[in-house]
């Protein structure tokens, strides 16, 4: 074990390499890269998400890199909605189709089939896919929610999410790069331990989406060390010796940093969870379902906002009161959040 690694250094390590310790200028694509996707299934929580480790992103220059397809939004890890960079997106599938595979049925790949046609000519509601996929399959036995049968489409690279037109969500045709899929899922482990490293086979399967045992075997197809109580990062950053990084942030639902990281009582210590149950969502799904104050990597409180007449209102509920430089950090990036929506900040503390 690595003498220098201790909790602190690892979220030190996590926070960096996760854009929080300072927003990046890299651009949207690639932070969306290494933080591994962004959770979606809530479109403005990643957007918020990249926002927050983002230099000078608002939200018409974020619509219109979705616009552009430099960001794509599709069902990927675990089944649910990400967002992707399009740059990453045949290698996100690639690894996704690897690591929990499924077989389509001859009805199925009829249907799969009869979307690549029925997309050629751009973005459709639910509703008219539903209907050409009925008529160019030859088969009226179509699910009218296509739950499933987009999780399926877009794991097989022949659709993703596409703009709203008159509030209604669409689906777009994609053409992903094809990538070897074993080569795709070991460099997508490849590049979760380098960014949420120290991991254990736990963190990897519940991101993944995959059983402990498999977790198990991906991660030790790694060049990896044991740094933290069978928590591991890539040989090439065992010798780090991260520096402590002090700051506040509010994230939102369903953010990278919690549904990421390793060490999920660390950062989600147990007198915390008492805030997180006022919410549905917390009671729920705990502090992935709500929107998190973050205290040096560790959830101390959750926050609302509400956007009315060029105001942004946020409240926080805290776990205790801030020393002076974490208020000042908070306040920040309360302030920089109600820059990307182009509003004024009304800051309040319950």
């Amino acid at each position: 074990m690595a003498s220098n690694w201790s909790t602190a250094a690892a979220l030190a390590h996590r926070l960096r390499r996760n854009h929080l310790a300072q927003p990046s200028a890299a651009g949207p694509a690639t932070v969306t890269g290494d933080v591994c996707a962004f959770q979606a299934q809530a479109p403005l929580a990643a957007e918020l998400g990249l926002a927050v480790r983002s230099t000078r992103l608002g939200r018409d220059a974020f619509h219109a890199l979705v616009a552009d397809g430099t960001l794509v939004r599709t069902y990927a890890m675990r089944g649910t909605a990400h967002l992707l960079a399009a740059q990453d997106l045949g290698l996100y599938l690639a690894a996704v189709r690897k690591a929990t595979p499924t077989t389509a049925s001859d009805a199925e790949r009829r249907l799969l089939d009869a979307a690549t046609e029925a997309l050629a000519d751009g973005p459709l509601p639910r509703a008219d896919l539903v209907a050409r996929l009925k008529r160019l399959s030859g088969t009226a036995e179509v699910d009218e929610t296509l739950a499933e049968f987009t999780v399926l489409a877009a794991h097989a690279g022949v659709l993703a999410f596409g703009p709203h037109q008159d509030g209604k969500e669409t689906f777009v045709r994609v053409t992903p790069d094809e990538v070897d899929e074993d080569a795709a899922l070991h460099e997508v482990v490849r590049r979760y331990v380098r960014n949420y490293g120290p991991v254990a086979p736990r963190d990897l399967s519940r991101w993944l989406g995959v059983t402990i045992p498999a977790a198990h075997e991906l991660l030790h197809a790694q060049d990896v060390v044991d740094v933290l109580n069978g928590s591991h990062v890539l040989a090439e950053d065992a010798d780090t010796r991260p520096e402590p990084v002090t700051g506040a942030w509010l994230l939102p639902r369903y953010d990278a940093w919690v549904l990421g990281s390793g060490q999920r009582e660390t950062i989600v210590p147990d007198e915390v969870k008492p805030l997180l149950r006022r919410h549905h969502t917390g009671r729920a799904e705990g502090a992935s379902g709500v929107q998190v104050v973050l205290v040096d990597g560790v959830v101390h409180g959750t926050w609302r906002g509400t956007l009315t007449h060029r105001t942004l209102s946020v409240e926080l509920d805290l776990l205790t009161t801030l020393a002076h430089a974490h208020r000042d950090s908070l306040d920040r990036a309360a302030r920089r959040l109600a820059a990307h929506h182009g509003a004024e900040l009304r800051l309040s503390v319950v």
